[in-house]
């Protein structure tokens, strides 16, 4: 829904290769009302917050894991933790290497805010 609200559809169908670091479900459940809101009625800063959570590339868990910050389409940079599982910025991988037809998607369990 990010992705088509924020005009990014070309972005995620195009060529790639592309991975999507991608809130589940409960992520944006657990966004207060005040980020919700603002997320949801602001296309142009819900396009930002949605190409901050995707990266250029074909990276494996594996290969992110090697990786200490990756740098977003939005522009801003990733912090890469892993201790106890892996965790991007706060936000924790809770499942990888989601094969698309132009990348990879890792879910992770918070939204990313530039």
């Amino acid at each position: 829904m990010a992705v088509r609200e924020g005009g990014l559809e070309s972005v995620v169908g195009g060529e790639g290769p592309l991975t999507v670091f991608a809130p589940d479900n409960d992520a944006f459940a657990k966004l207060d009302t005040t980020d919700r809101k603002r997320l949801f009625s602001n296309k142009r800063w819900l396009a930002r917050v949605a190409s901050y959570h995707m990266v250029a590339g074909y990276l494996s868990i594996g290969k992110v894991m090697e990786m200490r910050r990756l740098d977003t389409l939005e522009g801003g940079k990733l912090g890469i933790y892993a201790c106890d599982g892996i965790s991007v910025n706060k936000a924790n991988v809770i499942e990888a290497d989601i094969e698309c037809r132009n990348g990879l998607i890792h879910g992770i369990d918070s939204v990313l805010f530039p």
